[in-house]
């Protein structure tokens, strides 16, 4: 542990004041976080009422108990006797807006075309939508496959699926056919929605010959509906029948459906990177309340603001980014291309264009602005007043150029760290809290957690060993299971620990603070010292021409496992060069056994490193599932590895 922890970021006490949070935590009767979070924990239901009602949240039916916990703790039964659809209060602001300058929606595409849309026409798209999907036998329990790059009508469907009743299942964009079919059969889609193409880096990518692929070895899936753009260069689908129009029939008259809190209203699955995916299950009561619950009180997200966040809808983020703001009453900013047209600034531009107010993006990507140098002189648009982080743990060097070169060293960074499963955040920064690189200064509001030893003995509060992360209660937005797999579920999640869900990332506790050091899975034994890859990878990154690295652990005859690290970058001597600034900043015993330059890393959309596709590769093993994988060609490059061990 360090001597001490020296933040970076200390709010002012007038700054504490005007954020939602610190309502929240004085109506609750506490006057710092620590009581506040205690007193979330003894008296969930208070906390959860208060918070519903400061963010304006309202059932149709009132709520009986908070949690009904007969089924036992892996399958609690939230807001049980309530009735709740979550698009309902998305359609009580637009009737309550003003029309002249609410805006809900905006969207940009790599080509520069925006569209936007006031409150009001969001919510009229939404029940057309809603129109057309009943018009091809969509109703209450139906699952709905979409794979759409972020175009307007792709914030639109979920909500028009959540006001059927139908269920909302978003797939990865770049998916390629195998995938797309393994989920669509999974979740039973009947209907899968996608269009012609998108456009990637200044080429177009064709969706729906993908999708036609896929549909052969589908054969639950009744219809391919097809939306056209009119910057598609490609032709439209040969079925004249496929184009959808989802305005042609105008809105629908009945008003959402009555649905439950338990119902389910999105099935997304996970990503990919550690294993087979697995179909995640989220309600009406679930998703959509934690996610504005976060975005409301961790990220300090108020009405009329504009929320950004680089993402793919097929994964959480992107479902985030619709659902948060929209129930409470923000702006929904999306962009459809590469991160990089026409050059590495673009995000920051857009950010000034469009008045950003909170702005997200994944370490990697900062670690790529930073090899690139590409922030403004000035910093991010002044309208930003919060950045954002999360997917992975965020080293030293891509954090301090988050801080200080994005964001000028004047706004928070919220790192944030949780998951699909549980839809939000575990570990947080909060805005009443100083903030130190790349560290959390908060557990959750409602969230209880405890660190576990290989053994699964929990660690004293005053260690700092890494463990393994562990949830000792339930909270709303935790996964209803996973879809037709409940063994697989119990199993993941709950046999491990008893009654505690196990979460699968190994983190440690710095006073104050808490440090991500990556997945349990990823974790590296070296010189009998259990290091995280972020950790080595931080490390690395310091090294001029280094662009991104990753760091794994492979199978060693003398220690059991050696160090190897892949690196993307050039220069004189390189390789030499991170070998001896490794030794200098982490010692001798880290000294490591490989350093190999590459071309590229395995990434998923959302920049995260596949780090088991480099093991597998290095092994020469079969790389399972790639489904999650944004850039298929490095493979090629990687093949030869095997011939380097």
């Amino acid at each position: 542990m360090p001597d001490r922890i020296e933040p970076v970021w200390i709010p002012e006490p007038d700054a504490i004041a005007r954020t939602r949070l610190h309502g929240l935590m004085l109506a609750m009767g506490c006057e710092d976080y620590e009581s506040f979070r205690l007193a979330c924990l003894h008296d969930p239901e208070r906390h959860w009422r208060e918070a519903l009602r400061r963010i304006g949240l309202r059932f149709e039916t009132d709520f009986d108990q908070l949690v009904d916990l007969s089924g036992g703790k892996a399958w609690p039964r939230w807001f049980p006797g309530g009735r709740f659809n979550c698009v309902a209060p998305v359609l009580a602001r637009a009737e309550a807006a003003d029309d002249s300058d609410d805006i809900a929606l905006i969207s940009e595409t790599e080509e520069g075309e925006v569209r936007r849309f006031t409150r009001r026409a969001f919510a009229y798209g939404i029940r057309c939508m809603a129109a057309a999907l009943k018009a091809e036998g969509i109703g209450k329990g139906d699952r709905v496959a979409m794979l759409l790059p972020n175009m307007a009508e792709a914030a639109m469907l979920p909500l028009a699926c959540a006001y059927l009743g139908a269920v909302i299942v978003p797939l990865y964009s770049g998916f390629g056919a195998k995938p797309i079919a393994d989920r669509v059969n999974h979740s039973g889609a009947k209907v899968l929605i996608t269009c012609v193409a998108v456009r990637r880096n200044g080429r177009d990518i064709a969706l729906m010959e993908t999708v036609v692929e896929a549909a052969k070895e589908c054969p639950g899936l009744t219809r391919i509906l097809s939306l056209t753009r009119e910057e598609d260069n490609a032709s439209i689908p040969a079925d004249p029948e496929a184009v959808w129009d989802p305005f042609a029939k105008g809105p629908i008259a009945e008003p959402p459906c009555l649905t439950e809190p338990d119902d389910p209203v999105m099935l997304i699955y996970t990503s990919g990177t550690s294993g087979r995916p697995k179909g995640t299950v989220h309600t009406h009561g679930g998703f959509p309340l934690r996610i504005a619950y976060d975005l409301a009180f961790l990220f300090d997200l108020h009405a009329g603001e504009r929320f950004f966040w680089f993402s793919d809808m097929g994964w959480m983020i992107g479902p985030m980014a619709v659902f948060g703001p929209q129930l409470l009453g923000a702006c929904t900013v999306l962009y459809d291309g590469g991160p990089s047209v026409p050059n590495a600034r673009r995000l920051f531009d857009l950010a000034e264009r469009h008045e950003v107010t909170h702005f997200g993006a994944a370490p990697t990507l900062t670690r790529a602005w930073l090899a690139a140098d590409a922030a403004p002189a000035k910093g991010i648009a002044d309208t930003v007043r919060v950045l954002l982080t999360a997917g992975e743990a965020v080293g030293p060097a891509a954090f301090d150029y988050l801080f200080r070169k994005v964001g000028a060293g004047s706004r928070p960074v919220i790192n944030y760290t949780g998951g699909t499963e549980v839809s939000g955040g575990l570990l947080t920064n909060v805005l009443v809290r100083p903030i130190a690189p790349c560290l959390f200064n908060a557990v959750a509001p409602g969230v209880s957690l405890s660190l576990r030893d290989a053994d699964g003995r929990r660690l004293p509060a005053d260690s700092v060993e890494a463990g393994e992360l562990a949830i000792e209660n339930v909270f709303p937005g935790m996964t209803k299971g996973l879809w037709r797999d409940p063994a697989t579920y119990l199993a993941t999640y709950w046999d491990r620990f008893p009654d505690t869900w196990a979460h699968g990332d190994l983190v440690r506790r710095l006073g104050d603070y808490w440090d991500l050091i990556g997945r349990a899975d990823d974790v590296m034994k070296i010189a009998g010292r259990r290091i995280g890859p972020s950790e080595v990878e931080a490390c690395v990154s310091e090294v001029d021409g280094v662009v991104l690295a990753a760091a794994v652990g492979l199978p060693d005859e003398k220690s059991g496992e050696a160090l190897h690290v892949f690196v993307v970058g050039s220069g004189p001597n390189l390789s030499d060069r991170i070998g001896g600034h490794i030794i200098r900043r982490l010692g001798k015993a880290f000294r490591p056994a490989g350093i190999h330059l590459i071309d590229d890393l395995p990434r998923t959309r959302n920049n995260k490193i596949m780090r088991r596709v480099l093991r597998q590769a290095a092994l020469g093993d079969e790389p399972g599932d790639l489904s999650a994988l944004a850039n298929p060609e490095c493979l090629q490059a990687l093949a030869p590895l095997k011939s380097a061990f």
